[in-house]
């Protein structure tokens, strides 16, 4: 697990040292860190034992998946919005 975080890391570090054009280019940096909760909540679902979980859990990941979803949508509705003007 800490392997992982060190890797991020200096992909990270280096990201924000040598200038990644992500960080550059006028990507909307909210769409992609939601779309990628979704993604890491999807993948949790997908591993996930039901018959292990109790139904609180159950509740709370369905609602997180639905608040993610309504963000997306805002978000991608309002970037659609602004292209069409």
């Amino acid at each position: 697990m800490f392997e992982y975080l060190r890797k991020f890391k200096k992909i990270l570090i280096s990201s924000l040292t040598f200038g990644d054009p992500f960080l550059t280019e006028g990507v909307n940096h909210a769409e992609i860190v939601i779309s990628v909760a979704i993604i890491a909540i999807a993948r949790k679902v997908i591993i996930l034992d039901v018959k292990e979980v109790s139904g609180i859990t159950l509740i709370g990941i369905g609602s997180i998946i639905f608040a993610l979803s309504i963000g997306y949508f805002l978000i991608k509705h309002k970037r659609n919005a602004k292209e069409n003007e």
